[in-house]
């Protein structure tokens, strides 16, 4: 038997097998040892959180009773949801009952897409309104109740909705007039019975005010030496002819001049503003005024 040691302390013996003897020859390798080459691993894809849709606070009734609510800090409005009808005309509006809070509304649409939105009704009233909106569908909507300005407070909130049997104006064969509108003040006159059409280019984007005020307004005073003050009604038809926004009264039966504010137009396209007297009774100049914003 033989024994040989190595550097590392390791010890190798070589027998015979049996009674057998003779020479032979050990040969020792110094074998390294390898390292495994790392198999790649795939690189987890973060996994995408969805945007969660914000929590409805309560159901509003179209024409029913104010709903109350309070915005308890800036930023941190409600969302309310109502049933709307394929081209029903509602009108949204957001009374502050606080000192603290400057109202601030947008409607959004069944698919989560804001319409349009409202901040103060007229400059020298913060309250909300969003007048005579015509809805492109059927479906639930939202209405996103804020604060403008980082404000809060206690607000009531309410949506109405002309009435199926509000009197549709009978258009004559021809309008009395076909007129190109300015941005700016535009003058007219209806006679009796009469419309006129006043045409624009708009763009996709754009926000619009129209505002058609009587020299002779018929607001509430009755007077029958009145009998020809004009009551205003004006539409809004797309470049596809359909209606888009309508208006009677800014305040009913009080202010009976005609307001459609803010308006954002959804294509580019030549626009018809028709005026009438409301149920065609009454006469008269107006000044149909066009405000177009970005």
């Amino acid at each position: 038997m033989s024994t040989v040691s190595s550097p590392l302390s390791s010890s190798c013996m070589a027998f015979g097998f049996g009674d057998s003897a003779g020479a032979y020859l050990l040969t020792l390798a110094d074998l390294q040892a390898t390292t495994p080459t790392p198999v790649p691993q795939p690189t987890a894809l973060p996994t995408a959180t969805p945007t969660p849709t914000p929590a409805v606070l309560g159901t509003v009734v179209v024409n029913g009773d104010p709903v109350e609510g309070v915005i308890i800090r800036p930023g941190n409005g409600d969302h309310w949801q109502f049933e709307g009808q394929a081209q029903q005309v509602v009108t949204v509006s957001m009374q502050s009952l606080d000192r603290h809070l400057d109202p601030l509304l947008t409607l959004i649409d069944p698919d989560g897409l804001p319409l349009t939105a409202n901040d103060d009704r007229r400059r020298e009233d913060v309250n909300a309104r969003i007048e005579g909106y015509v809805l492109p569908r059927s479906g639930t909507y939202r209405v996103w109740a804020n604060g403008a300005r980082d404000t809060y407070g206690v607000y009531t909130l309410s949506i109405s909705a002309e009435p199926n049997l509000m009197p549709t104006p009978t258009l004559s064969p021809t309008p009395e007039a076909t007129l190109v509108a300015q941005p700016g003040d535009n003058q007219g006159e209806l006679s009796p019975g009469g419309h006129a059409l006043w045409y624009w280019d708009g763009e996709a984007g754009q926000r619009v005010t129209i505002r058609v005020a009587a020299e002779n307004p018929a607001n509430a005073v009755f007077d029958p030496e009145r009998r020809n003050a004009l009551d205003t009604l004006v539409i809004v038809r797309g470049p596809d002819g359909l209606q888009v926004a309508r208006a009677d009264d800014i305040v009913i039966g009080v202010q009976t001049d005609s307001l459609i504010e803010d308006l954002v137009l959804e294509r580019e396209g030549t626009y018809t503003i028709e005026v009438f007297s409301f149920n065609d009774r009454g006469a008269g100049a107006y000044t149909l005024t066009l405000e177009v914003g970005d």
